[in-house]
This record gives structure tokens, C-alpha cells and sequence, in this order.
């Protein structure tokens, strides 16, 4: 945003994780080098960078986030999304199942995860917490900033539950909460 990286710490802690995890090896990438590339712009502008065990690519282009009111409830047992991917194959077919709405929902096991796009937050009726279900897909930079700052908490939620909720909210590094209808 205005020429700055938000969140950068754990976008550093993130990447650091996956080259890890992937290629056994402890690197960093330059996010803020990468960032010197651009010229300082006025506004909302997403950062996208491909690594595997070295930096592959970089993009900077404006950001403009996607309508989203409703999502459409979907059961998928087989998704396995816990580390951000270039193939979003996967995540886009179950999208494609969306309907009339503008995103979906996926259930895992009966548990509820994130949206295709998103991870979920939610407010149980006659509670004043809100809370992120315990079982996400991927621990979105966004998410985890609210639990650190104590903002939202961990909490199980299932399919079965849903209608125990009097609120739903989508999140990502790009979007602040925004509330959203819930169909099956």
C-alpha cells in the first residue's frame, strides 16, 4: 500500500517456512529489494513473487478486490492447500461450483476451512468473540495478524454448526474483513 509491503514480517515468516519445508534449505527472499524494482505508487497494488528454492518472478500490479457477498457451501476431503501454491488448479474447481454465488466455502471432513480465496472468520450467536476455524486450509498473513493481535481466536467449527453462527467474514492479505452470506 503506497509503496509499502504490509504484513511484511509474517509474509518473510511464511516464505521462510515453505522454502524450508520444500527444499530443506533456510532462505530468504528480498522483499523489499524486490520491491525497490517498482517506483513508489499511490494506492493498493499487489505483490506477486514466484520462488521454489530461488526467486523465479515478480509482478506489481494495481489491486482491485473481487465483489464477494455470498459463498456457497462445499465439501471437498481430499484439498490439501496448507502452503500457498502457483497451481490453484484444485482451489479453482471447486470454485467453479459456486453457482449464482461469489466464492465457496470448503468443508473438509466436515469441518469448516476457507473460502477459495480467503480465510473465514466467524461470530457464534449470543457470543462476542470472533473467532477463525481451527482447521484452515492456509494460515493467511492477515489471519494470523489477528490472532497475534488478539483480534480473532482459534475455534472448531463443523459443517453441522454453521447455523450456530450469526456472522461470517472473508479475509486475506489484500482484504480487510468483509461480511458474507452463507449458502448450501
Amino acid at each position: 500500500e503506497d509503496g509499502g509491503i504490509c504484513n511484511l514480517e509474517l509474509h518473510i515468516k511464511r516464505s521462510l517456512e515453505t522454502i524450508h519445508r520444500h527444499f530443506g534449505i533456510i532462505d530468504r527472499i528480498p522483499f523489499e529489494e524486490i520491491l525497490d524494482n517498482y517506483s513508489k505508487q499511490d494506492g493498493i497494488f499487489k505483490l506477486r513473487v514466484v520462488y521454489s528454492d530461488k526467486l523465479i518472478s515478480h509482478t506489481l500490479n494495481k489491486y482491485t478486490p473481487q465483489p464477494l457477498s455470498c459463498v456457497k457451501v462445499v465439501d471437498c476431503n481430499d484439498i490439501e492447500y496448507s502452503y500457498k501454491f502457483e497451481n490453484r488448479s484444485r482451489l479453482e474447481s471447486l470454485r467453479a461450483l459456486r453457482g449464482r454465488c461469489d466464492d465457496v466455502l470448503i468443508v473438509k471432513n466436515g469441518f469448516v476451512t476457507d473460502t477459495s480465496y480467503g480465510n473465514l472468520l466467524f461470530k457464534l450467536k449470543g457470543d462476542t468473540g470472533i473467532y477463525t476455524p481451527e482447521t484452515c486450509l492456509l494460515k493467511g498473513t492477515k489471519r494470523e495478524q489477528m490472532l497475534l493481535k488478539g483480534l480473532v481466536k482459534k475455534r472448531e467449527l463443523t459443517k453441522d454448526k454453521l447455523s450456530d453462527c450469526e456472522s461470517f467474514y472473508m479475509i486475506n492479505a489484500m482484504v480487510d474483513p468483509i461480511q458474507i452470506a452463507i449458502e448450501f
